[in-house]
């Protein structure tokens, strides 16, 4: 009787944990179970990895379109002997020109007077040797006066193309094309005279470019295009000049804008009460437009070489060093005398 019952409790462990070939299967089952859960792990642990790289990224990108970029503009001069009696917004004194140009991009000018070291003792009446100006010389408008203790150096050199433009102190030059056009033509318009269609992403720019909206225009509806606009992705505004609207925190939404989900108002224009206003691409509106910085244009002064008679360029190149030698050897006076000639000349023709 108990060799039975002993027979029966071996076969209830045999049933138990049954075996294979030696193995036990249970343990062979928790080896699996083990090997599963650790898969499994990896495979969370790979999809964790995979969206903490796109969180990183998609925040790398966000920064890098978010990030300010430091104005960084380039000074020309565009001509010696001569003073801008424009407002003068900052004055300082450097040491050079280099000190001049850094002080002038420090206080967000467009422009400046400079008296070089060598002349200072000409500069009378006048204790800073660096004057920062808000706006710069334009064609239409210029204050430029002969004075030989200072050079005058701008950041928007080709007065042919902002003949018209309209000047926000420290923030650019501007000029409303008061033809209408879709927003397609309207960018082309902006790119024709050498602008890109304005950024209005500011409370300064928003105000000022609202005000030459209400000064320029006589319709009723007084708007225009701006540079804003959410064309490749729906309720993702982005500035013309690549910028997302989500880096700034300043809005100037008219009540019930902007409006989504639209066919086709995915454009901005800006009113004469300073209110930005989603509308239909394809309407026809004036635009603003915003000038790039840019050089003068250089003057051809290479004369001799386009002359084809050997004999006669020989002689042109010999006069030529020779104007250069006695141009060195002139007070600055007389130098200004000459160069005032040329300038005079140029300006009749608005090309400095």
């Amino acid at each position: 009787m108990q060799k039975n019952e002993q027979k029966s409790m071996d076969t209830t462990e045999e049933s138990l944990h049954p075996t294979m070939d030696g193995v036990d299967v249970e343990d062979m089952r928790d080896c699996g179970k083990i090997w599963t859960n650790a898969l499994y792990n990896i495979y969370l642990m790979k999809i964790f990895m995979f969206v903490l790289f796109i969180c990183v990224f998609s925040s790398t990108n966000a920064r890098n379109n978010c990030r300010k970029e430091i104005r960084k503009l380039s000074y020309n001069k565009i001509i010696s002997c001569h003073r801008s009696t424009l407002p003068v917004i900052f004055w300082g004194n450097a040491n050079d020109l280099k000190d001049c140009e850094n002080y002038a991009r420090q206080k967000s000018g467009l422009g400046f007077n400079f008296s070089p070291p060598e002349v200072r003792n000409l500069n009378t009446g006048y204790t800073f040797t660096c004057q920062v100006l808000g706006c710069p010389e334009i064609a239409k408008s210029s204050t430029l006066i002969e004075d030989v203790g200072f050079d005058y150096y701008s950041a928007y050199g080709n007065w042919k193309s902002t003949e018209n433009a309209t000047c926000i102190s420290s923030v650019g030059l501007f000029s409303l094309l008061t033809d209408v056009n879709n927003y397609t033509k309207s960018i082309d318009s902006c790119q024709k005279i050498g602008a890109e269609i304005a950024d209005v992403t500011s409370e300064l720019r928003t105000k000022e470019l609202s005000r030459i909206v209400n000064d320029t225009l006589n319709s009723w509806y007084k708007t225009a295009y701006v540079g804003l606009d959410d064309i490749k992705q729906e309720g993702h505004f982005v500035t013309s000049f690549g910028m997302m609207l989500s880096c700034s925190t300043f809005r100037a939404w008219a009540p019930g804008h902007p409006i989504f989900d639209t066919i086709n108002h995915d454009c901005v224009v800006l009113d004469d009460i300073k209110f930005w206003r989603v509308v239909d691409c394809r309407r026809k509106f004036a635009v603003l437009c915003e000038f790039f910085p840019e050089k003068p244009q250089q003057k051809d002064l290479d004369i001799c070489n386009k002359i084809t008679q050997k004999a006669k360029r020989r002689k042109c190149l010999k006069q030529q060093k020779h104007m250069a030698n006695t141009m060195k050897n002139l007070t600055r006076a007389e130098q200004c005398a000459i160069q005032n000639a040329f300038y005079d000349t140029d300006t009749e023709n608005n090309n400095i």
